[in-house]
């Protein structure tokens, strides 16, 4: 079961397979379910990522805080090497957050989610 949720904007034509290979290649990412998503009229191509944190080490929630503050700083880089990813969003209990604007009390509502989780 994914941990997090990541809704990527991409540029059309981008390969859901290379940012899967991407993000799995992230230490703190255990798995990443990646599938393109509906397109939004005639502009770019959504991907939904389901990113399983590796939650085996894991175990408080200061540890998924650190966790989770890596991987968004992770998925920032990923977003300046300009690999045709054009805007990252985070699922934040009901609101989507982009990762740049996501703050401290939010990065502590996912790592509550990510404790929770089995």
């Amino acid at each position: 079961m994914a941990n997090l949720t990541l809704h990527l904007q991409t540029d059309k034509g981008f390969d859901p397979t290379s940012i899967q290979k991407e993000l799995e290649s992230l230490s703190v990412v255990q798995s990443a379910d990646v599938k393109a998503g509906h397109y939004r009229g005639v502009g770019p191509a959504e991907i939904i990522a389901g990113i399983s944190l590796a939650v085996t080490a894991i175990k408080s929630a200061s540890e998924a805080v650190d966790a989770i503050t890596k991987f968004v700083t992770a998925v920032q880089e990923l977003m300046k090497a300009g690999k045709g990813l054009r805007e990252a969003v985070v699922d934040v209990g009901m609101r989507r957050v982009p990762v740049a604007e996501l703050t401290k009390p939010d990065i502590e509502k996912l790592a509550a989610q990510v404790t929770a989780q089995p």
